[in-house]
């Protein structure tokens, strides 16, 4: 018995082909949301690194105004190491065995 669904209904699968059907351009709205939400992702990151000086100096975290850029360079690596092992570590499982470990 093959069951058909009706287009009426609400399931996600029917959501989908009635957008498909009733858009047949290029969906720039869609892109606009994934281009907000990638831009989005990245602000707070970013808007971190010119504070980061003034946060050491502020705090007291370092001795000598020179070692300022050392723990500058501590914060950074441990902010941007996680995102960057997070996406290796994400990589492994399409390949097989331990080839990237």
């Amino acid at each position: 018995m093959i069951y058909y669904l009706d287009e009426r209904e609400s399931c996600p699968g029917c959501i989908i082909n009635n957008l498909k059907q009733s858009n047949s351009g290029i969906p720039f709205k869609h892109f606009f949301y994934v281009f907000l939400l990638a831009l989005i992702t990245a602000l707070p990151m970013s808007s971190l690194f010119p504070f980061l000086y003034f946060m050491i100096k502020d705090f007291n975290i370092a001795k000598r105004e020179e070692d300022i850029g050392y723990y500058v360079g501590v914060v950074d690596k441990h902010s941007m190491g996680d995102r960057i092992s997070d996406w290796s570590y994400s990589w492994r499982f399409p390949f097989p065995g331990n080839i990237l470990a």
